[in-house]
């Protein structure tokens, strides 16, 4: 493939994500926001962004961190949000197989809902082009404008009014990001099992009904699944 060819596919990624960034952007300043409302600083949550690129998982990490949860409570509550991310990779392997482990590396820091969402149709459509520089410019455009969010949500002295609920923002997020994925029984039992379990469970310390919710919803997700 040429030089010439490659770009073209690469900004055709990044025209494509162009509408997703009318909620990737503002997502990224409540991150922002969030964080630095909760008590960390600029350059923590902007690093955070940057290097991390999971704004849910960032939200409970923040969240979790801000209320001193212990740190294996954090990184567990992180892996099981994004446990999706192993179907995702699952998907893409057979398409990046040949590459080298570096260049894998670098697909997969790029791997989002949206950036799969983007390339995975383009990837399974025989007529299409297969090549990766599609997915990588939807993937670097979506980070892009992330990360702006939170430089802008954290950076810019935005103040959220004391009489904001700011411990309502992650479950909102989670409800806006819920509903588009109920597609079949399982996906409804999971999420409905989930909430209810995280909700009777909400008195426990360190958040730990977000986890059994989670850990609950996922259990019979997949028992209905198979």
């Amino acid at each position: 493939m040429s030089d010439s060819e490659s770009r073209t596919l690469f900004w055709e990624g990044v025209r494509d994500s162009l509408p997703i960034q009318l909620g990737n952007f503002p997502f990224g300043v409540i991150v922002g926001v969030t964080a630095v409302e909760l008590g960390f600083s600029t350059l923590e949550v902007i690093f955070m962004s940057a290097t991390v690129l999971a704004g849910v998982s960032q939200l409970a990490a923040i969240f979790l961190m801000a209320e001193d949860a212990h740190i294996a409570i954090v990184v567990l509550s992180v892996i099981l949000i994004n446990i999706r991310f192993l179907m995702y990779s699952a998907s893409l392997a057979p398409i990046f197989q040949s590459y080298s482990r570096l260049r894998k590396a670098t697909f997969s820091f790029f791997i989002t809902d949206p950036a799969f969402a983007l390339s995975i149709p383009r990837f399974r459509d025989p007529q299409e082009n297969k090549s990766h520089w599609y997915f990588m410019g939807s993937g670097v455009s979506i980070w892009f404008f992330f990360v702006l969010g939170t430089v802008v949500g954290a950076g810019l002295g935005i103040e959220i009014p004391e009489a904001f609920p700011v411990n309502l923002v992650f479950p909102l997020v989670l409800i806006a990001l819920l509903f588009p994925v109920l597609e079949d029984r399982p996906s409804a039992a999971a999420a409905i099992v989930a909430g209810s379990v995280a909700t009777a469970a909400a008195p426990l310390n360190h958040n730990l009904g977000l986890l059994a919710g989670v850990s609950c919803g996922l259990i019979v997700g997949v028992s209905l699944k198979r």
